[in-house]
């Protein structure tokens, strides 16, 4: 292994945003993707996946978390299901592997077990990896104390059919980004129309006049280079909770 070189295990390789990450690690020196995890019950499960063109290798086999060498990994990037980030906290519990996730919905009791597991490994949950969308949310509290009670917000969000969580992650952070000491005043909307990758907009009215926000994405390796941007700022991190704003804006 090369000195400096993050290895990384991925959690839902096989699916939407496992690919996305496939590819985009191609393109960074300091990490590749060491294990490629999948469903005991994957289609994919034993074939091969081609990554890491830089590092010297070109493909790895997709593989279960139970059968996996845990040996060399530096960090877990999970991108699957309830179902599959609970295996990945389960993982990186025992190998003390920090964990990166974007897996939602993100239930009470997943939020539960990631502050568990933030006393021994740095976690980081996110529903959007966007560097844009952050930077958008950062921007709401102010927007709101400018504007005054008279202003009030809606949320809309438009995905593909096969998005299962609504309203989205996203969604609700915006909402919650405006809604600030006041959670649940802003409502928020949901579509799932065709193969929109992530549509989101916020609806600002009040006093006959209105403010409208979209952010879009229209490439979903936006999100995958955000991912692995965040596990490599969390890899090196001490134990505890943290989010995209603390890695990103904090340096």
């Amino acid at each position: 292994m090369s000195p400096g070189l993050l290895r990384i295990a991925l959690f839902g390789a096989s699916g939407r945003m496992g690919t996305q990450v496939l590819s985009a690690s191609t393109g960074r020196d300091a990490l590749e993707v060491g294990l490629a995890l999948v469903r005991p019950d994957s289609p994919k499960l034993g074939e091969g996946c081609a990554m890491g063109s830089r590092t010297g290798r070109g493909e790895i086999r997709f593989e279960t978390a139970s059968k996996a060498s845990w040996e060399g990994i530096g960090a877990a990037l999970d991108f699957s299901s309830p179902d599959g980030l609970r295996e990945a906290i389960q993982y990186c519990g025992r190998y003390r592997v920090p964990l990166v996730s974007g897996t939602t919905p993100c239930t009470d009791d997943l939020e539960r077990l990631l502050d568990d597991l933030a006393v021994r490994v740095p976690v980081l949950h996110a529903a959007n990896f966007s560097r844009a969308l952050m930077a958008l949310t950062r921007i709401l509290p102010g927007l709101r104390g400018s504007l005054g009670d008279s202003f009030e917000a809606g949320v809309l969000d438009v995905h593909h059919v096969t998005k299962k969580d609504a309203p989205s992650g996203t969604a609700r952070g915006l909402a919650a980004a405006w809604d600030g000491e006041e959670p649940g005043r802003t409502a928020t909307a949901s579509l799932r129309l065709g193969r929109v990758i992530g549509d989101h907009a916020l609806w600002i009215e009040g006093r006959g006049e209105r403010i409208e926000i979209w952010h879009r994405v229209q490439d979903r390796r936006v999100f995958a280079e955000g991912a692995l941007d965040a596990v490599q700022a969390l890899a090196a991190r001490p134990p505890g909770r943290y989010s995209l704003d603390s890695l990103w804006v904090a340096g």
